[in-house]
C-alpha cells in the first residue's frame, strides 16, 4: 500500500484530503437522502457513480493501479475497498461468487435506493479496474447485492428483477439453467 493515511483531517484549515490531494467533502446522511430524492434517479445516479469512480481511483492507486488491482488477491482488494468505502460512509463490501457469477454486496449503504448503489459499485470497481463495469441489483434486504456483468446481461437482469424473479433464479437464468432454479 502507498500510504497508511487514505484519508486526512486538517483541522486548523478546515480540508480533507485523500493520500493523492483530493478534496472531501463530509455530507450529513439527511442532506444526501433528500439530493438523491431532489436530483431523481438518472442525476442521483451520475453523482454515485462520480464517488465510487473516485474511491476506484484511490484503490487503485494503492494496489498499484489497475493491474495492481487484477493482480491482487481477491481479500486484499476487498480489504482496500472495505477501507476506502468505511472512510467514505458508503458502507461494508462483500464478495460473493454464484458461480461463474460475481456480486458485490453493499450492508450499511448511506441510501435505500438500490440504483444508487449499483452506480456507486460500477463506478468504484470500473475507476480501479480500469474497465467498463455495469451491474444489476439483487437484492434489498438489509443489503444491496450487485450482480456484475457486462452491459447487455445486466439490463437483462434489472429487467428480470423488476418482474420479481429471485436473486438465485436470475443467476440461474444468466449461466443458462433451466427456470424454476431455487435456492
Amino acid at each position: 500500500m502507498a500510504n497508511a493515511e487514505p484519508v486526512r483531517f486538517d483541522l486548523a484549515t478546515g480540508r480533507v484530503e485523500t493520500d493523492a490531494g483530493e478534496r472531501l467533502v463530509l455530507v450529513p446522511l439527511p442532506s444526501f437522502d433528500e439530493l438523491v430524492e431532489w436530483a431523481g434517479p438518472d442525476v442521483a445516479s451520475r453523482f454515485a457513480r462520480g464517488i465510487g469512480a473516485s474511491i476506484g481511483r484511490r484503490i487503485a492507486s494503492r494496489l498499484g493501479h489497475a493491474a495492481g488491482v487484477r493482480g491482487a488477491s481477491l481479500e486484499g482488494f476487498v480489504t482496500e475497498m472495505a477501507l476506502q468505502m468505511a472512510l467514505s460512509g458508503w458502507g461494508s463490501p462483500s464478495i460473493e461468487r454464484w458461480g461463474k457469477a460475481l456480486v458485490v454486496s453493499v450492508e450499511h449503504a448511506p441510501t435505500r435506493d438500490r440504483g444508487v448503489v449499483v452506480a456507486f459499485v460500477e463506478g468504484a470497481l470500473g475507476a480501479a479496474t480500469g474497465t467498463e463495469v455495469h451491474g444489476a441489483a439483487l437484492s434489498a434486504d438489509g443489503s444491496v447485492r450487485v450482480l456484475l456483468t457486462n452491459a447487455t446481461r445486466a439490463a437483462e437482469a434489472r429487467g428480470w428483477t423488476s418482474d420479481g424473479v429471485s436473486a438465485a433464479e436470475v443467476i440461474a437464468r444468466l449461466h443458462g439453467a433451466p427456470t424454476g432454479v431455487t435456492a
